[in-house]
């Protein structure tokens, strides 16, 4: 789980694949297939909810939504760093026809036109906005049976309106993940809502000056995706001019597929389980011989009994093996690599203190 020791390699050693495709979701309906087919009386197609695919040879995700023949959505260039502009689209369909203009904070960059064939895909061109250059444009929609992981760069920096100590500019560089092909569209918008959190674009003032000076690194990391949970370690450095030394956080999302709400140990562990289980990761912490000195150890459990009075605030990691419990967040800098990796609580040494039916104990083996 955790390296905390190593935080620096974590925020540049990311290794979630920009197109990696993970299955096996039960919250997914094998029933719901996002490649529509072409209507073979009336000649009109339904558009999928998102799709990927290229223009000529770049790779691109797209999501359209259409009321009548009116289309609007988004799209974005797979393994492209932005500002964090968003590429916005508008158009129709007209049958099996779909025309689509796109624009950039109001000003049209490109168009595209294609057509749907019988197995939902796309062929079709795309256009700079004077119609001098054309790309050819293929798309597929992305079944609603499973989950999609993309990344999705943000890196800018702009001069400060006012210094702030030692800075003088902001800069941001944010790899967050976007997810695609789940059954229910509200889900997914809300796990995607909660990523992007990490992902905010500098904010300007008139003379394209940032307004808080600061330097944010952040990554995302897929750790576990199986059953109904997906599992994403969260990585974020942070140095604000005002501040004495830079803020490290990381932390584990624990999120339910099913609801798209992010997991509380309140919520995977039977009512009254707390106490049971703090006395398990006391008995971890105890058990490690890696530290300097038994104040160390003192000090982590310590932190254990104070972390315990308020169980929805503890940072924890549902594993393959079990759960790791973590205090990192909570100690001081100075001694947050006392908690290694955490503690992990084995599955079988969890005996009955997990909720019935909770995601924790899907996962349980």
């Amino acid at each position: 789980m955790f390296t905390r020791s190593t935080l620096g390699s974590l925020l540049t050693a990311l290794t979630l694949s920009a197109f990696a495709l993970t299955t096996g979701c039960s919250a997914q309906g094998a029933d719901d297939d996002a490649n529509e087919s072409v209507d073979a009386v009336s000649g009109t197609s339904t558009l999928a909810r998102s799709y990927q695919g290229t223009i000529k040879n770049l790779p691109i995700m797209m999501r359209l939504e259409a009321q009548g023949t009116a289309v609007s959505g988004s799209y974005f260039y797979v393994g492209k760093a932005t500002k964090g502009d968003v590429i916005t689209l508008a158009g129709k369909l007209d049958g099996t026809t779909l025309t689509l203009d796109e624009s950039v904070g109001g000003t049209k960059t490109g168009s595209f036109s294609g057509k749907i064939a019988a197995d939902g895909t796309v062929k079709g061109t795309w256009k700079t906005p004077d119609g001098r250059t054309s790309l050819p444009l293929a798309l597929a929609g992305v079944p609603n049976t499973k989950l999609l992981t993309v990344e999705r760069t943000i890196a800018d920096k702009a001069p400060g309106a006012e210094p702030a100590g030692s800075l003088t500019e902001c800069q941001t560089d944010a790899k967050y993940i976007e997810v695609f092909g789940l059954k229910d569209a509200a889900v997914e918008k809300a796990i995607n809502t909660e990523f992007a959190k990490d992902a905010t674009p500098i904010v300007r003032n008139a003379a394209g000056k940032c307004i808080e000076v600061a330097t944010i690194d952040a990554a995302q990391t897929v750790k576990l995706q199986e059953k109904d949970v997906l599992v994403v370690q969260r990585s974020v450095a942070s140095f604000y001019g005002g501040g004495a030394y830079e803020n490290h956080d990381v932390s584990v999302m624990n999120i339910s597929l099913v609801s798209g709400k992010i997991l509380s140990l309140e919520k995977v562990l039977k009512a009254g389980a707390g106490p049971r289980l703090k006395l398990l990761v006391q008995a971890a912490i105890s058990a490690r011989t890696d530290f300097e000195s038994p104040d160390d150890k003192d000090m982590l459990l310590d932190q254990s009994e104070r972390s315990f009075g308020q169980l929805d605030a503890i940072d924890f990691e549902l594993t393959a093996d079990g759960i790791v419990v973590s205090f990192f967040n909570a100690l001081p800098h100075a001694i947050q690599a006392l908690d290694g990796d955490g503690s992990l609580i084995k599955w079988a040494d969890l005996g009955d203190l997990l909720a019935p039916g909770s995601e924790a104990a899907a996962l349980r083996r």
